[in-house]
């Protein structure tokens, strides 16, 4: 399986556009004047991981996961020279998501279960897709959070497999221990 690196406090190395020295010094004094201080007010961490072709890869923690959607708005407004804002774990190849299968797992996490658990700070998102099995990370409220084990069986793993009858599997390689701020504790 294509998965984040296995040892979470050693990521994969993204790197830095050379030519980009600028655009990064302010890259990084926008995250650390007005990005920065409202992660850690809501329990999260966040830092620049790297910045290649116009996309600033991020290393989000805890409830910063969940605010992803706002920081890149930020950054965009700020900077229109960045085109994208993603996490790092993003930039690692995952093959399985550009399948039919992997399309259409995302378009249920997107338009149904996200929006469910961003009511609780959270969001979940698509690893990878092999075979008949889903790999899904568990962020922001939902990473550590002690109903983690209920919303996937009950909840992320019916409908998925409700919308995509090929999956038999859907696993979790979240790193619960790393959550900083569940919804609810264990």
């Amino acid at each position: 399986m294509v998965t984040e690196n296995e040892n979470a406090d050693e990521p994969i190395e993204i790197g830095f556009d050379e030519a980009a020295g600028e655009t990064i010094a302010r890259l990084e004094e926008l995250i650390a004047t007005r990005i920065r201080p409202a992660v850690e007010r809501s329990g999260g961490a966040v830092r620049l991981h790297g910045f290649k072709d116009g996309v600033a890869y991020l290393d989000l923690q805890g409830p910063g996961m969940s605010l992803l959607s706002g920081i890149a708005n930020m950054i965009r407004h700020f900077m229109p020279e960045v085109q994208d804002v993603l996490d790092w774990r993003d930039a690692i190849p995952k093959p399985g998501l550009e399948t039919p299968t992997g399309v259409a797992v995302r378009q249920v996490l997107e338009e149904r279960i996200n929006p469910a658990v961003a009511a609780h700070g959270g969001r979940i998102s698509l690893v990878d897709v092999q075979d008949d099995t889903v790999y899904i990370r568990l962020e922001g409220g939902c990473q550590g959070c002690g109903m983690a084990e209920a919303t996937l069986k009950q909840g992320v793993e019916v409908e998925i497999k409700h919308a995509v009858p090929s999956i038999t599997a859907v696993l979790d390689v979240t790193d619960h221990a790393g959550g900083s701020n569940p919804y609810y504790r264990a």
